[in-house]
């Protein structure tokens, strides 16, 4: 693995997580607000938070560690 392709992954990471979990949250989420009440919606984006977050650990802990296997 080169610095210049380690630099990419980061850089396709980083986007990739701001185009999914960035602003791509803010129009539903007020919509929640709306049907539901800000209690409930704060609650709501609460336990997606930590689902997201267990996600990402069952994917991360599948994907083999850079510069491994080399």
């Amino acid at each position: 693995m080169t610095d210049e392709k380690a630099d990419e992954l980061i850089q396709k990471s980083l986007a990739y997580q701001k185009a999914t979990r960035g602003a791509s949250r803010e129009k539903p989420m007020t919509g929640f607000k709306q049907a539901i009440g800000a209690i409930t919606a704060a609650r709501f984006a609460q336990v997606e938070h930590q689902l997201l977050l267990i996600i990402d650990l069952q994917i991360a802990s599948s994907l083999p560690v850079v510069g491994q296997g080399q």
